[in-house]
This record gives C-alpha cells, structure tokens and sequence, in this order.
C-alpha cells in the first residue's frame, strides 16, 4: 500500500477519524494542500525574485508564479506515472500531494535569491547553518501559525534543563505531508564548519521532526529517504527551471537561441563540467555516458533544442549554389538572425518552445525501483532528457545569475542581510523586532536559539521588506515609523 494508515498521523495527535462527518470530502492531502495555499508564507512567495528581480517587469516570473507551474508540471507528472508504471497503476500516486510538495518547495528561500541564502548561512555558521530547503521543512513543521502544543501561547519555546523545548507546530501537516517536503536527508552539522559552502539537509534544531516523520512513513530499504512524491516535485522543479527561466531571459534581451550557440568554448566546457558533476550524482551507473560530455555536447543539444532556427530554406537550390561563399554565409547568417530573435521576441514563438519541452520532459520522467517499497522509488528523467534539462538549466544559472548584472544586485542583498542580522543581534536589538519575535528571544534568554529566531525572522522577509527593514535601522529613506512590521 502506498499510504498506511500511519502516514496521516500529525504531531497534534489528529488521525484519520477527523475526516469523519460532513467534512469526510476532504482527505488528508486537501487539507494539507489548503494549509499551504492560504500561508503567510506561500503569499510571501509573491515577493521574492525568482530570476529576475519582480519590481523589474510584471512579465518576469517571482517564486510564487514559479511555484504554481511545478506544481501543475508535478500533478501532470504524477498522472502520467500512474498510467504507465503498473505498480502505480494499482496504487496511484495522489497528484494532490506532489502539487502540495511544489507548492510548499521554495517557502524556504530568504531575499535576495541564492545570495541570500549564502549570506544566511555565514551568518548561521557554527550556529545550525542556513538553508533554503531546511528552512521549507522549518516553516511548514514549526513556525507558520496554525497549531501549537499545550493550552495558550505563552512560552512556546524556552529553554529547560539547558535544551530548547519548542511547542510550535507549523501548519500541522501529516507526515507524508512533511516527508514531501525532505528533499535532503541529512543533518546540518549545528558546528563551526570550514566549509563556507551551504550545506543541504535539515536542522539539528528540527530533528524531532525528521524523526516524527519517518516513524510514521517508514524506511526506505535503499537507505535513502526521499519518498515518490518529494522525487517527483524535485525533477519538475528541475524541468520548470530550465524552461520557464530561459523564457525569461528571452523576453528580458539576456539571451537567444543564436547567442546560446555563439558562447566560447570556455564558458561551454565550465557547463559540461556542472553536468558531467550532477550526472555522476544521479547517474553513476552511465559513467561511459557522462565522463566524456564536453562543449560539442552543449552545441549539440542546443541545435537540437532550437533546431528550427538552423533549418534555412533555399527557395532554389541552384541559384543558391551559384552564389559566392561570402554571399552564401551572409545568407545562412541573416537567416539564422533573425530567426533567433524570432524566437526570442516573439511570445507566440516563446510559448511554442516552452511547450515543446515540456511536454518532451514530462513524457521522459521514468521510475527508478531503487528497492522493492514503491514509496521510495524515484522518478528521474530518461538520460538524455536529463542531458538537455541540465545544459539548459546550468547554461541559465552561470550566464544570468552569475553574471555581473544580477550579481550587483545580489551582492546588495548581502550586505543588507548582514547589516539587519548584526543589528538585530545587539544586546536590545529584538526590541526592534514584531511583538512575537521579540517574545520567543526573550523566553530562550543568551541562548545560541535566539540566533536561529533571527534567523527565521530575516529568512521570512521580501525583498522588498528587507530593503525597507534596512533603511528603518540606517534613517535612509525610511519609510514612516507607523508603518507595521
């Protein structure tokens, strides 16, 4: 069976037999979907950048329009998988819980994209570290307002006996709910680490939650934990990326298909060399395949994508012949021109790409049986779809969010991450924080968990917020001192 019983269990103690009564339409996966849906969090969402910065152009997409495609790409996933996977067929997938796994997977993210996230987590080192999908499982287990233990809110969290006790209970999703969410499982170290690099995993803080969760949904006799339905939201992430944020780089001048292929070798190489690494991560059985790729497999997959755009009609052979090499060349150039600006310019023309692969994506997600419980089976792309998936997606991430106009503004964002954290960690400086902020630092006292509630507090903030927060603590052009948290 894909969904004992057990599954559905919640912290709060709610089982199956709230669905009993005239509310018995709505299974556990609804409620779940809905809990996410009318989040705080998830409206937050609509605030923070997803490649372009939002204030930029209403075209751009934010994460929270981003989060409403995986999740669609996710249900349309989980569907097909349930028609051509004959164990599945038996005992379906609920597309319900993939779109509630999308929905809730960039919750996490801070401001200021990736750069946020770095800062976070220098900030956070020897501290319990920071990390964007973490951070997911945090909010949704523990900090969104929905249900806490005990009978009033005074001291939800505090320190006894020189440990946290933390009656917090996020939105109170069943387990299979949360196990989701667990794309990494492994625990951030909550120690000093050389290693500036953002660790991926969960909180040490959070660990009784991670232990909630695979009590309830079992063990995976592959030895990793990562359910069906969290696999499933992961590759449609990964397909969304690499479609949707080229979309956007088209429309936004950065790119087309003539000026992808017209890329140096170096910059290539650098993209094979990141797919060649994540290849090895997922794919270590093709190593043949894979330890080879080089920047004429970036060229390749690239004329294979946006092959319409090289396909030059020649109205008549003959007189094409005749021409000189100069003319013909001057031919095929203008041709190939104007075509990849087509490509790029033209949104009827943008949608019929995108379109394209998607659908070509979704038809290549297969079922991995990485042992014999069906619920920790992975879907995972045919290798060639991977191939084309991660050029694109790699190809996007190292020529626009890397590149120096992205990481001015990016840059920015540390700077203002790390200023507010040093001032909210001033011996008063929670006195600047909302009334139940300041509450929770107050109950853990000098405590190194008065550092995560900063934390958490920053990590919520648009980036818009966190530009005003800024300029509130630096008196430039700050906003009115009436104006809420």
């Amino acid at each position: 069976m894909l969904y004992p019983a057990k599954s559905f269990a919640r912290r709060s103690g709610a089982s199956g037999t709230d669905l009993a009564g005239p509310r018995s339409y709505r299974s556990h996966f609804d409620r779940d979907y809905a809990r996410i849906l009318h989040s705080p969090a998830f409206r937050r969402l609509a605030g923070k950048t997803q490649l372009f910065p939002s204030h930029e152009n209403d075209f751009f997409r934010n994460r929270l329009t981003h989060s409403l495609e995986v999740a669609q790409v996710a249900r349309t996933v989980a569907s097909r998988l349930n028609r051509v996977v004959p164990e599945y067929r038996k005992h379906a997938i609920d597309p319900r819980l993939c779109e509630l796994a999308a929905l809730a997977h960039d919750i996490g993210h801070p401001p200021f994209g990736h750069n946020g996230e770095e800062s976070l987590h220098s900030l956070m080192n020897g501290k319990g570290g920071f990390e964007g999908n973490a951070q997911t499982l945090r909010i949704v287990g523990r900090l969104e307002k929905k249900e806490f233990s005990g009978v009033d809110e005074k001291g939800l969290l505090q320190i006894q006996n020189g440990r946290a006790s933390d009656r917090r209970m996020g939105l109170d999703l069943c387990a299979r709910s949360l196990a989701a969410v667990l794309k990494y499982d492994a625990m951030i170290s909550p120690q000093e680490s050389p290693n500036p690099s953002v660790q991926k995993g969960f909180y040490y803080d959070d660990c009784d939650l991670v232990d909630f969760l695979k009590e309830n949904v079992g063990d995976s006799d592959s030895g990793a934990f990562k359910t069906i339905e969290c696999s499933i939201m992961d590759i449609s992430d990964d397909i969304a990326y690499s479609t949707y944020d080229l979309e956007d780089a088209f429309k936004g001048g950065f790119l087309n298909p003539l000026r992808m292929m017209a890329a140096d070798t170096d910059f290539k190489n650098d993209v094979a060399k990141t797919v060649r690494q994540r290849s090895a991560r997922y794919y270590p059985e093709l190593k043949k395949r894979w330890e080879s790729f080089s920047a004429s497999d970036v060229d390749a997959i690239l004329m294979d994508v946006f092959d319409r755009v090289f396909e030059v009609p020649v109205p008549n052979e003959a007189d094409f012949d005749a021409l000189g090499f100069e003319s013909q060349v001057a031919y095929v150039s203008t041709f190939a021109h104007k075509e990849s600006r087509l490509w790029a310019d033209n949104g009827y023309f943008r949608v019929a790409l995108t379109s394209k692969l998607i659908a070509r994506f979704v038809e290549g997600v297969k079922i991995h049986k990485n042992g014999d419980n069906p619920i920790f089976w992975n879907a995972r792309l045919n290798f060639d779809d991977f191939l084309c998936v991660e050029t694109l997606k790699t190809y996007a991430f190292k020529s626009l969010i890397m590149s120096s106009f992205l990481r001015v503004s990016e840059y920015r964002g540390h700077d203002i991450i790390a200023e507010i954290f040093g001032a909210l960690s001033d011996e008063n400086g929670t006195l600047m924080m909302p009334t139940d902020c300041r509450s929770l630092c107050e109950s853990v006292g000098d405590s190194p968990i008065r550092n995560r509630v900063i934390c958490d507090f920053i990590a919520s903030m648009t980036d818009r917020y966190a530009v005003e927060f800024y300029n509130r603590i630096n008196g430039s052009n700050a906003p009115s001192i009436f104006k809420p948290h």
